[in-house]
């Protein structure tokens, strides 16, 4: 700009021409399309993603997905199918458990299998949640909300069940719902004989706390144990007979649950995805984290974490639980899970595990995480590097957790199906939801296919997204780079581009690149490098310096060389007609030449930048870049090689050599390799590699956890005792 200036008053403009002519150079140097540049990749990853039936919500989200770090699941209906089967029922009479049933279960358990739930029935159709009425359809009780006989009852009953074996009936009087915190329900039911009861249901780990202790098993915790590390879900019943005078209405929830008889346990068969194994073994090559936040019992998690190679056979998996002192000191204590074939059984690790950290993996429930987050940060910044499954979380502590890990810089995708898992989706920095109804009014993107393979695709084409956006954003910057030299190197013969070559560069060449670049679809492997997300990265600079320099070189060589042809005509003795009529002329050699080759470079310069591996697929497969690189090409060979006369409006010189032709078309060549040259040096050159990572003068790593890694890599032991002991 400086320099124009200078050269205007060289050549005795006025004041006002030159300060215009100047400010007219920033029109160029500012590319009115650098704002499609950043959206148009964007829109072509929501129009994939919606063929693979994907809907976006936030397209802004979309970048993000391309810079995830980890991937928190939660389990039923998302790693497991959504629909629950019958395993068995398990009574518990006398303090015993029975065989394993589906006929002829306990008449008590029947009835708290009949009552216990909150279902309801709309149209003649029982509905409700799936593992209430599988419960229901395992007592073989009929169950109704209409036509109800309220004189039966001394109390008022708003559903009714019928044993039509026997004819007997429970009416429900009264349904304490179910509360995550407390992972418990109750109802309080009475027979047509007065007698009125409740039954409760939720957490083994939580009924029993509420249980006469003199009538549960021996051998509860090794059946719940054995159960659980087959994968089963697990769902206790107890029960207590009322006094008939009891005021039942008024009476506090606590009373109601307390003191109750064990009755048994409801074993549900939650099987895995079969694309399950498959999608999380896909991330983990990508060297992406996969985590499981859950609300079902932690060794029901920790055999799913198996099952679907989260959890590696030969990684160490440490069960963590925490208490609080009376002294205020948290006690942290780390089981040792032995996985056999036969199932898996916990013992008591004393000595600690001395191995590469990378093969430790902790569980553990929502009380210790949250123990562990209020009163150990130290130890909270290891869980959050090795925790991978965390169950008995309820939903406050599941964002609690994609808080806590957002903290240690991780970038997290999270994939949830039901309404317990809406705060996490919204606070995770790319949330999924596997569902029409309430997870996907919370998060960003919502998926028709009820499985997780759309988290692959979407972190495709989130990086696919993201290189697309930086190549055409960088196009579009070179392009006014181009365009800018062009012009200035034209100032200094007092000539300018033609209006009309102004609009085939604009409009027939780049903006047709600029939608064509944008359209190359996403690799089909996810890659364990993640992209390069700044634009004022080292590389992204230095391949601009470069390709900029290459640029001014071979516009200099060109019109060096059309200088020393023998038939030149100096431009000083053509414009000498033209300056005296106060106008700027088009048609000089340099300026013809000038503005072919600055054409090509815009071409050389979109092949430059479609380099896609690892995170795009070849040029080859872009057919609209192939399309647009062909007509551009074929045009701008008809400029070269069709007489000027033919084509007025773009006012080029006549060159009379074919020779020089061919030699202009053999300097766009050497351009074309020269710049891939350099574009490619980076991938595989690595001095040049170790030299630009110099330059960012990187004072260890950026992100927190990778801090914490190197620590414990080099600290070699773990798990690490917390500041209060084991």
């Amino acid at each position: 700009m400086i320099y124009n200036i200078y050269d205007c008053i060289k050549n005795e403009y006025s004041a006002v021409d030159a300060i215009l002519n100047s400010l007219d150079l920033i029109t160029i140097i500012i590319a009115p399309s650098l704002p499609l540049a950043l959206s148009i990749a964007v829109y072509y990853a929501i129009r994939r993603l919606k063929e693979d039936k994907i809907k976006v919500a936030l397209p802004n989200s979309i970048n993000i997905a391309g810079k995830v770090k980890m991937c928190v699941f939660d389990k039923t209906g998302t790693l497991t199918e959504e629909g629950l089967t019958l395993h068995c029922v398990l009574s518990s009479k006398d303090s015993v458990f029975s065989e394993e049933q589906t006929i002829n279960i306990d008449q008590t358990m029947r009835k708290a299998l009949s009552c216990c739930h909150s279902l309801s029935v709309i149209n003649d159709k029982i509905c409700g949640d799936p593992i209430d009425l599988i419960g229901q359809l395992a007592s073989g009780f009929e169950f109704k909300v209409s036509d109800l006989v309220q004189k039966q009852y001394k109390n008022e009953v708003t559903a009714e069940t019928v044993d039509p074996k026997t004819g007997a009936k429970l009416g429900v009087i009264k349904i304490i719902p179910f509360e995550s915190h407390l992972k418990r329900m109750s109802v309080v039911c009475e027979a047509t004989d007065g007698e009125v009861t409740v039954f409760c249901k939720g957490a083994p780990e939580q009924i029993v706390l509420h249980c006469n202790q003199a009538t549960i098993p021996d051998d509860f915790t090794s059946q719940l144990d054995n159960l659980s590390s087959q994968g089963y879900r697990i769902i206790a019943f107890a029960s207590k007979t009322l006094p008939t005078d009891s005021d039942i209405l008024s009476t506090p929830r606590d009373t109601l649950e307390s003191g109750l008889t064990f009755q048994g346990f409801l074993v549900l068969a939650n099987r895995l995805k079969p694309e399950t194994r498959v999608v999380v073994e896909e991330l983990k090559l990508a060297g992406l984290r996969t985590v499981m936040c859950t609300g079902d019992n932690l060794r029901t998690a920790v055999c799913v974490g198996r099952e679907c190679s989260m959890i590696p056979d030969d990684a160490d998996l440490y069960l963590v639980t925490a208490e609080l002192g009376e002294n205020g000191s948290l006690a942290v204590q780390y089981t040792l899970e032995d996985h056999t074939p036969a199932g898996i059984v916990m013992e008591d690790r004393h000595n600690m595990y001395s191995g590469p950290f990378r093969k430790v993996h902790l569980a553990m429930e929502g009380e210790t995480f949250q123990l562990i987050s209020k009163h150990d940060k130290s130890l909270m910044d290891r869980v959050c590097v090795t925790g991978t499954i965390f169950a008995r979380f309820s939903p406050e502590q599941k964002m609690s957790l994609i808080d806590e890990m957002q903290q240690r810089s991780y970038s997290i995708c999270m994939c949830g199906d039901g309404a317990n898992d809406c705060e996490a989706l919204r606070h995770s920095n790319v949330g999924i939801a596997l569902s029409k109804c309430e997870a996907s009014l919370a998060a960003p993107f919502t998926s028709s296919v009820f499985n997780i393979t759309c988290v692959p695709v979407l972190l495709k084409e989130g990086r696919g997204a993201l290189e697309n956006g930086m190549a055409v954003f960088r196009f579009t910057a070179m392009y006014s780079v181009i365009q800018y030299i062009s012009v200035l190197l034209l100032i200094q013969y007092e000539s300018i581009l033609g209006d009309y070559q102004y609009l085939l560069e604009d409009l027939a060449i780049v903006l047709m690149f600029d939608f064509a670049l944008g359209y190359t679809k996403p690799a089909k492997v996810l890659a364990k490098k993640r992209p390069r997300g700044s634009l004022m990265h080292p590389y992204t600079i230095f391949s601009f310096i470069v390709q900029s320099a290459i640029v001014v070189g071979f516009i200099l060589l060109s019109m060096w060389l059309v200088q020393q042809q023998p038939w030149y005509n100096p431009f000083d003795m053509i414009r000498s007609a033209y300056l005296a009529e106060g106008e700027m002329y088009v048609a000089y050699f340099e300026t013809t030449v000038n503005f072919i080759h600055s054409s090509f470079q815009y071409i050389i310069i979109s092949l430059v930048f479609s380099i896609g591996h690892p995170h795009r697929r070849a040029l080859y497969t872009n057919i609209p870049m192939c399309i647009s690189v062909l007509l551009t090409t074929c045009l701008l060979l008809m400029t070269m090689f069709v007489p000027p006369d033919k084509i007025p409006k773009l006012e080029m010189a006549d060159i009379p050599s074919n020779t020089y032709k061919l030699i202009m078309l053999g300097l766009v060549m050497g351009n074309l390799v020269l710049a891939l040259a350099v574009e490619y040096s980076y991938r595989v050159c690595r001095p040049l590699q170790w030299f630009l990572k110099l330059l960012r003068c990187k004072k260890g790593h950026k992100n927190k956890f990778k801090r914490l890694i190197d620590e414990m890599n080099a600290g070699g032991i773990w798990p690490l005792q917390s500041n209060s002991g084991v």
